[in-house]
């Protein structure tokens, strides 16, 4: 256990000429295997800041079209009341000319 302990307080070619053969193997096999969790952690980060950013972009994207959604009804009166008043002119004026 002590001597594990040491071990990991060395550097890389330290720990291989401490090491015997087999060991050497294990501690090389190790180190690559450490470099890829690195690599596959930021990896997973840059994704999930990616993931992050288009989730606001989407939350950002829903509450535009639910505020649409609230003004549609008072746009939809408006746009039919213009059209009645434009109806009513016309009549209007078809009676008169």
């Amino acid at each position: 256990m002590r001597f594990r302990i040491i071990l990991s307080l060395l550097s890389l070619d330290e720990r291989i000429e401490a090491a015997g053969e087999e060991e050497q193997e294990a501690i090389r096999l190790s180190d690559i295997a450490n470099d890829h969790i690195s690599l596959w952690r930021r990896r997973a980060e840059k994704k999930v800041k990616e993931l992050e950013s288009e989730l606001d972009s989407l939350k950002a994207d829903s509450k535009n079209l639910e505020k649409e959604e609230a003004d549609a009804p008072k746009e939809i009166g408006e746009s039919r009341r213009q059209h009645l008043h434009y109806v009513e002119d016309e009549l209007e004026e078809n009676k008169l000319g």
